[in-house]
């Protein structure tokens, strides 16, 4: 089984987003105090092997944090890198395309992220959750752009083994959704587990 490395003691937190303190001597492209956000990660990995976002102070490679545009708050700028995910999901790895037929399966940050990317470029996505989504995480798909909801079962299996998507985003990790995909993505479709 595959455990997320950590190595205490360390402070958490790997998406995150701050203010420009001091800058290295052969920094370029930033400035003191100006308002940044995580882009992707550097080894030793933030919050996991060193301290990380939770940290009053940290160092961080310039090549590793986006400028945060103005009107941006910090809590919104901290999942800029979490957009990263589904954006290759969707773009790089699913290659949608406006009018692809596209499941997302699982409604957290990830699959919501995925949703409304796919829709973004064109496509209709059908977001496929638990009955426990039904309160927030399945609006939010709609909200997003999902076209259709379904809660995770034989009848929303049904619906889309007759609607036949090109693609299929597997985000929820669950076994029965990847076998899902398997079962029922289009003949030569695509399956993308970020």
């Amino acid at each position: 089984d595959w455990v997320h490395p950590c190595k205490p003691p360390v402070v958490l937190g790997h998406e995150f987003a701050g203010v420009v303190a001091e800058m290295g001597k052969n920094v370029t492209g930033f400035a003191t105090g100006e308002a940044v956000a995580f882009r992707r990660g550097w080894s030793p990995y933030p919050g996991t092997e060193s301290n990380g976002g939770f940290e009053e102070y940290m160092r961080a490679p310039a090549n590793c944090m986006w400028k945060t545009p103005k009107g941006i708050t910090q809590a919104e700028a901290s999942q800029f890198e979490t957009l990263v995910t589904p954006a290759r999901a969707v773009r790089d790895l699913g290659k949608i395309k406006p009018g692809d037929r596209v499941v997302v399966t699982g409604v957290g940050m990830i699959g919501l992220g995925a949703v409304a990317i796919a829709a973004i470029e064109g496509a209709e996505v059908w977001a496929m959750g638990t009955q426990r989504d039904l309160v927030e995480r399945l609006p939010i798909a709609t909200h997003v752009g999902a076209a259709r909801t379904l809660v995770f079962g034989d009848e929303a299996l049904a619906a889309i083994t007759e609607w036949k998507p090109r693609v299929w985003i597997e985000a929820s990790g669950a076994a029965a959704a990847v076998e899902a995909a398997s079962n029922t993505v289009a003949k030569g479709g695509t399956i993308v587990s970020p």
